[in-house]
């Protein structure tokens, strides 16, 4: 993937604005103000104060619509990370519990049928589980195991990877990598 730049120069964003549209117009208006009549500095003063109110008041008003939009457009896109980041934090607590040999403590004998439910039901119980058992059940575990249990906690960062690179930095602040915690390959 393809690195952006940390800095762009103010040209290198608005060259094309100021090129197509600033200087044309201001060359325009320059030309009308030179044909038009006697014109006073008060006159341009006055004009320009109040086209200056008006762009202000028409970039805040946009401001205000764009954002709505965007809110209004990120709902949904919000409601599926959300499940999805829902999903990946259960088959993690699954993949781990299945080879910690702790699914009785974990999951419900009576399994909810809506997947929001099992969630939060796992969710609660992976919270709940005895910091014990969860330690004794660490030492049980052989070279192999620990090979397969960390291939399954990498499958399941793989997983998530595309999901958080698209929509992390809409979600909240990252972290910067040295920052990150990390399952080196």
């Amino acid at each position: 993937m393809a690195r952006m730049p940390d800095k762009i120069s103010l040209w290198e964003s608005y060259s094309a604005i100021l090129l197509r549209l600033v200087l044309p117009l201001s060359a325009v208006s320059v030309a009308l103000l030179l044909l038009s009549s006697p014109v006073t500095p008060r006159d341009v003063m006055l004009n320009l104060s109040t086209d200056l109110i008006t762009i202000i008041i028409t970039v805040l008003y946009v401001d205000w619509v764009l954002r709505k939009h965007q809110e209004t457009s990120w709902h949904d896109v919000h409601k599926y990370v959300s499940s999805e980041a829902g999903r990946a934090a259960h088959s993690f607590i699954s993949s781990v519990a299945t080879h910690l040999d702790l699914e009785t403590e974990l999951f419900p004998s009576p399994v909810p049928t809506n997947a929001i439910e099992i969630q939060q039901f796992v969710l609660s119980r992976a919270a709940t589980i005895d910091r014990f058992k969860i330690e004794d059940a660490l030492a049980r575990l052989n070279t192999l195991k620990w090979a397969r249990l960390m291939a399954k906690i990498r499958e399941r960062r793989d997983e998530m990877g595309p999901l958080i690179a698209q929509f992390g930095p809409r979600l909240g602040r990252s972290r910067p990598p040295n920052q990150r915690c990390g399952i080196s390959n």
